[in-house]
């Protein structure tokens, strides 16, 4: 119930290589190949996640990502969806940890593509609602400058007029006329 590897090992030789569990040491190549074998002994394999789990993940991340921008407002959604970004990034070293291999293109180009195209939308939608508002108010104001306008010319009438009543004694045909004139105005 044993398996021996014999090898040659030359000290400062080209056997000598750097694997993920080596830890900085370069590792000659038996010692490599033994681990590689315990590995194999105890089953320890890397499982791949499967096509429809891997178009599901993309999938769920586009839906996150448009929830994001439908819900949300402003700065709030650019720092969801940088969160949910990052999500996407790291699932593929999360799985991996747990010896799953799901390929990281498809969820991170579903990401990116989701994110650059619903930021886009975002950010015209807001420019456009933004855009009507200043017209909005341009045309209100404009409608106040017109109508403080139109009211301030009949109230200098009326007002020049009363003045002249009270400051000169006028006959009474004149102060008809003037009164007449204020009324009209």
């Amino acid at each position: 119930d044993r398996a021996v590897f014999i090898g040659v090992t030359v000290q400062g030789g080209p056997d000598r290589l750097m694997t993920p569990y080596s830890n900085g040491v370069a590792m000659p190549g038996v010692e490599i190949h033994a681990n590689v074998y315990e590995t194999l002994a105890r089953g320890e394999f890397l499982t791949p996640v499967s096509n429809l789990s891997t178009l599901a993940a993309a999938l769920a991340v586009a839906a996150a990502l448009g929830l994001c921008f439908h819900w949300l407002a402003g700065a709030r959604a650019f720092l969801a969806a940088f969160a949910l970004l990052l999500a996407a990034h790291a699932a593929p070293c999360v799985l991996f940890a747990r010896d799953r291999v799901m390929p990281a293109s498809p969820p991170l180009a579903t990401a990116w593509f989701s994110f650059l195209g619903l930021g886009t939308r975002h950010y015209l939608l807001t420019r456009r609602k933004l855009e009507v508002t200043e017209a909005q108010r341009a045309r209100y104001q404009k409608a106040i400058h017109y109508v403080t306008h139109e009211m301030r010319t009949p109230l200098t009438a009326i007002q020049g007029s009363s003045e002249l009543m009270g400051r000169y004694a006028l006959n009474e045909e004149k102060r008809k006329e003037i009164a007449g004139m204020i009324h009209r105005e």
